[in-house]
């Protein structure tokens, strides 16, 4: 437990401190007292920085191992996992268009059902943690449980085929199909899962064929820093944005392929340099 609320509290505090500097800097006042308005979403869901409301998941770790050691006990786990996987992403899709999902403006979930209690701001509190919690429970137990399900899957099946080229080329137009059209023809949580794990099996898919490469070392390192980049890219991103306007004021003016590009590469690599120089930092390391 103290792997997990150290380097939510280190983060949390980190944040805090380096978008109250960007705020000032911009002349933004009136953000900064919202920053700190709450200290119930600062600390449990991610007021701090909008990408940290991930981190109290990992609490609920206890009830997912439980869940995966079950089914691995289980003889006919693949028809069970199937079952439950359908009812998971229904669940999840009535959970989205019913708007009970957890709204990261409000720092709630469920709000109709929070409108209608009467209990103290003890008990509010309480119920709005719970209910938060639930929220993210049933948005993450489709990718969950199709997780093992494709694991169990290709454990007892032939997986060579994953691997053939035509397989990585089919998964990546069948990302890019889902991705760009996918929302005007399936519902949004299927819609939303197939990209993901299509872009997970064409990740798989690729992967063979840089194992013996000689770049190997740069994609360990990227795997390495990768949930680094993923903590510390949202302030890099204010800085480079801020660089940006300051050098580059047409580039800031309209969106286009150019200034996602500049603005979504530099990030990136400016954030995997940073991550990559402080795991080299005995005390940094341990956050990342």
């Amino acid at each position: 437990m103290q792997r997990i609320i150290v380097p939510y509290l280190f983060w949390s505090g980190f944040y805090l401190i380096s978008k109250s500097i960007i705020f000032l800097m911009n002349d933004h006042t009136s953000k900064i007292q919202k920053l700190f308005f709450a200290p119930l979403a600062i600390i449990l869901f991610g007021a701090a920085s909008y990408h940290l409301y991930f981190l109290p998941l990992l609490a609920n770790r206890t009830l997912l191992l439980c869940l995966a050691n079950y089914f691995s006990q289980k003889q006919n786990s693949l028809a069970l996992l199937s079952l439950f996987s359908v009812l998971s992403i229904v669940v999840y899709q009535l959970l989205l268009t019913s708007n009970n999902s957890f709204d990261l403006d409000t720092y709630t979930a469920f709000d109709k059902v929070l409108d209608s209690t009467s209990a103290t701001s003890w008990n509010y509190s309480i119920l709005r943690i719970l209910l938060v919690n639930l929220s993210w429970i049933l948005r993450c137990l489709p990718y969950f449980l199709i997780s093992i399900l494709l694991n169990r899957f290709l454990l007892q099946n032939n997986y060579k085929w994953l691997y053939k080229q035509q397989t990585a080329v089919l998964l990546f137009f069948g990302f890019l199909s889902i991705n760009i059209m996918g929302e005007n023809f399936i519902p949004s949580a299927v819609n939303e899962i197939a990209i993901a794990f299509l872009l997970l099996l064409w990740g798989i898919s690729i992967s063979h064929y840089f194992k013996d490469n000689k770049n190997n070392a740069v994609i360990t390192n990227l795997g390495l820093c990768s949930f680094g980049i993923y903590l510390i890219h949202p302030l890099v991103k204010s800085v480079v944005e801020i660089i940006i306007i300051k050098l580059i004021p047409p580039l800031t003016q309209s969106v286009s392929l150019t200034s996602i590009l500049v603005y979504s590469v530099s990030s990136f690599l400016i954030s995997w340099v940073l991550v990559a120089v402080l795991l080299k930092n005995k005390v940094f390391s341990q956050y990342m």
